[in-house]
C-alpha cells in the first residue's frame, strides 16, 4: 500500500512528455554503456582555461558500480528497448537497438572521462565527450536529423554542428560538445563562441593549467574543480566565514573528488590558491583550530542525533574575530573586554549535541567546552548589564558557577568544563554520565585527532517522536523521505590534519556498492 502511494506521488511529480528533446537525450544516454578503448586524442583542448568550474566523470566506473555493466544490465537493456520501440520510428529504433547491444555503435568513447564545465561565458554546464568513431557518430546524428529530432547537420571550419530545442551540438573527430542555450544566450551567439572553443590552442585550455590538471588527475569516480566565487552565495556562506576579508573569493579554489564504495559514499575537498601568499593567509586563518581530544564523547547520550566537535584556542580565535570590521563596528570597548575574558578561558574541545526536535521552537541541545578559568562565568554574568538584556529576560544564580538565563541552564562543572543546555532534565543532572554514551556510536573512533568533526545519526533521528509523527501524518512526501533515510546508518564529516575535508555517507548495507543500492532503491520505488 505504501509503495503504491509512493509510486502515485512520484508519478505526479515527474510527468515526462515524449518530446523530441527527450528522444534525443535518451539516445545520448545509451552510449554510456561503455565502449572499447581507442587511440588517445586531446579532446579536452576544447575546454578553456578560464573555467569557473569543471567536473570529470569516470562513466565506466560509475556504470560498473551501479551494476549496469554488460554482465548485469540485460534486464534493463530489454526494458529500454521495449520502451523505445513504442516511441521511435523504425530507422531510429534500429540504431538505438544497435547502440544498446553494442555501445561502440554510438561513435563515442566513454572509457575516457566525460566533462562538464561552466565559465564566465557559459553559465549553464557544457558537456564534453570524446569521439571514438567519427563516422558512426555522424551517422547517428544524420538519422536523428532525418526524423526531425534535430536540425540538419551544418559544417564550419573543421567541425560540424546541429541544434535541437534549446541546445547546440558541436562535434569533430576528437570531441563532441553539448551547449544549453538560455534567454541571454541565443543560438547565433553560442555558435560564435563555440567556434572559438573548437579552434582553441594548446596553451589556452585546461590541459596546460597545472592546478586544474592536478585536481582532475586522480583516479576517482568524479573529480571537480571550482572557484569559490562560482558557488552561489546561498551555498558558500560557511566556506566564506573562514576566508580573510582581504582575499578575493575568486582567488580561492575548491578541488576534490566523489567516490562510491561498498556501503559508503566518500566526498573529499580542499581549499587552496595558486598564490602562495593567499595559501599562507588561509593557513593562518585556521591556526586557532587544533586536533580533537575527544574529551566529551562520554558525556553525550547515545540518542543524540546530531553531534559537532571542535578544538579551539580561544585567545587565538578572539584575535582573529577582533580584526573583523563587523566586530569592531558593533561591539563597545566594555563589551569587548568581557567577551575577551570568555574567549581567553576557552582552551580545548567544544562539543554540541542535539537530543530532540520539536515542530516549533529550538531543538533540545547540550554543549560542553574545556575552560581554564572556572570563574569566567561569575565575571561574565556579574557584568551582563553591559550587553543590554532584552525586556523580560530572567537571570538567576542557582549555585556557585551555575545559572539559569531564560530557558538556558549554564554553568561550570569539575572546575574546567563549561556547559549550556535548554533541557531542564539534563541541566538538573549535569554531573551524571549517561549509561550508554556516544562512546558506543559507530563513528566514535573517527573523532579523536581530527580538527573538526560532525555526525548525523539517522537511526536516532528516525526514532524521534517528531520524526515519526511527520512520517505517519506528513503525507507521501515525508513517507518517501523517511524510507530513503532508513537506508542510511549515519553521515560524518571532518577536517583532517592536512586541511582536507571529508564527508562520508554510511549505508546500513555494507556489502553492496552505494551506487547500486541507490539505483536499486529507485527501481523499487518506481516499480521498474
Amino acid at each position: 500500500m505504501l509503495r503504491q502511494k509512493l509510486v502515485e506521488y512520484i508519478s505526479k511529480k515527474i510527468k515526462m512528455k515524449r518530446t523530441l528533446v527527450l528522444r534525443f537525450t535518451t539516445l545520448l544516454m545509451l552510449v554510456i554503456f561503455v565502449s572499447a578503448c581507442s587511440k588517445k586524442t586531446e579532446y579536452t583542448n576544447v575546454i578553456p582555461n578560464n573555467i569557473s568550474a569543471v567536473v570529470s566523470i569516470n562513466v565506466k566506473a560509475i556504470f560498473n558500480k551501479a551494476g549496469l555493466d554488460q554482465k548485469n544490465n540485460h534486464g534493463l537493456k530489454q526494458k529500454m528497448i521495449d520502451a523505445l520501440k513504442q516511441d521511435l520510428d523504425a530507422k531510429i529504433f534500429e540504431q538505438a537497438q544497435k547502440i544498446i547491444n553494442n555501445p561502440s555503435e554510438s561513435g563515442l568513447d566513454l572509457n575516457a572521462p566525460l566533462y562538464l564545465f561552466t565559465s564566465p561565458t557559459f553559465t549553464t554546464p557544457v558537456v564534453v565527450a570524446k569521439v571514438r568513431n567519427y563516422k558512426k557518430l555522424n551517422s547517428l546524428i544524420q538519422t536523428l536529423s532525418a526524423d526531425q529530432v534535430c536540425q540538419p547537420i551544418a559544417k564550419k571550419n573543421n567541425y560540424h554542428f546541429t541544434s535541437f530545442d534549446n541546445n547546440l551540438l558541436i562535434f569533430n573527430k576528437s570531441a563532441v560538445l553539448l551547449i544549453t542555450l538560455n534567454d541571454k544566450f541565443d543560438l547565433e551567439k553560442a555558435k560564435s563562441i563555440a567556434d572559438n572553443l573548437m579552434k582553441r590552442k594548446d596553451k589556452q585550455n585546461i590541459t596546460n593549467t597545472p592546478n586544474i590538471k592536478k585536481a582532475l588527475k586522480g583516479n576517482n569516480d568524479i573529480n571537480f574543480f571550482t572557484s569559490l566565487a562560482a558557488i552561489p552565495k546561498a551555498y558558500n556562506g560557511i566556506m566564506r566565514i573562514a576566508i580573510p576579508t582581504q582575499i578575493n573569493s575568486e582567488e580561492i579554489n575548491i578541488s576534490g573528488s566523489l567516490n562510491f564504495e561498498n556501503g559508503k559514499i566518500n566526498l573529499q575537498f580542499k581549499n587552496s590558491s595558486s598564490d602562495p601568499k593567499v595559501n599562507a593567509l588561509l593557513e593562518k586563518r585556521s591556526a586557532f583550530i587544533h586536533p580533537l581530544n575527544g574529551t566529551f564523547i562520554k558525556d553525550f547520550p547515545i540518542s543524540v542525533f546530531a553531534f559537532l566537535n571542535i578544538n579551539v584556542n580561544g585567545r587565538e580565535l578572539f584575535n582573529m574575530i577582533h580584526n573583523n570590521p563587523d566586530f569592531q563596528n558593533n561591539i563597545s570597548l566594555a563589551q569587548e573586554s568581557e567577551i575577551k575574558k570568555v574567549f581567553d578561558a576557552i582552551n580545548g574541545d567544544i562539543a554540541i549535541g542535539l537530543t530532540d526536535l520539536t515542530l516549533t521552537g529550538m531543538p533540545s541541545f547540550i554543549a560542553f567546552a574545556e575552560v581554564k578559568n572556572e570563574k569566567v562565568l561569575n565575571t561574565l554574568f556579574d557584568n551582563m548589564k553591559l550587553f543590554g538584556l532584552p525586556p523580560g529576560s530572567v537571570l538567576k544564580k542557582t549555585d556557585n558557577n551555575h545559572y539559569i538565563f531564560n530557558d538556558l541552564y549554564i554553568g561550570i562543572r569539575n572546575k574546567k568544563e563549561m556547559y549550556i543546555t535548554n533541557n531542564k532534565t539534563i541541566g538538573s543532572n549535569i554531573n551524571q554520565v549517561p549509561t550508554k554514551s556516544l562512546v558506543n556510536a559507530p563513528y566514535a573512533t573517527d573523532i579523536k585527532g581530527k580538527k573538526i568533526f560532525f555526525a548525523l545519526d539517522m537511526n536516532s533521528l528516525l526514532n524521534l517522536s517528531t520524526t515519526k509523527v511527520l512520517s505517519t501524518f506528513g503525507g507521501n512526501q515525508y513517507q518517501l523521505y523517511s524510507l530513503m533515510a532508513s537506508q542510511i546508518s549515519y553521515i560524518e564529516g571532518f577536517n583532517g590534519k592536512e586541511g582536507d575535508t571529508e564527508i562520508h555517507l554510511m549505508l546500513k548495507n555494507k556489502e553492496e556498492n552505494a551506487l547500486k543500492q541507490i539505483l536499486d532503491f529507485a527501481k523499487h520505488i518506481t516499480g521498474m
